[in-house]
C-alpha cells in the first residue's frame, strides 16, 4: 500500500514511475495501476495466509 501511495503522490507531481521488471510497466498508466492492484492483492492474500497459519500453529501447540 505504501508503494501505491508513493506512486500516486509522484504521479500527482507529473512524475512517472516505471517498473523495470516484467516488461517495464509504467505504474502511472492504466495497465500499471492494474498491475499494482494485482500485486497488492497477492501480497495481502499471502499476509493473511501467514497470519492464519500462525494462529493455527499456536492453537495446535
Amino acid at each position: 500500500m505504501d508503494i501505491r501511495k508513493t506512486v500516486e503522490l509522484l504521479a500527482g507531481s507529473e512524475i512517472r514511475v516505471h517498473c523495470l521488471a516484467p516488461g517495464g510497466v509504467d505504474l502511472t498508466s492504466l495497465t500499471g495501476k492494474r498491475t499494482m492492484q494485482v500485486i497488492s492483492a497477492v501480497a495481502e492474500f499471502e499476509r493473511d495466509l501467514l497470519i492464519e497459519r500462525t494462529h493455527s500453529g499456536i492453537t495446535r501447540a
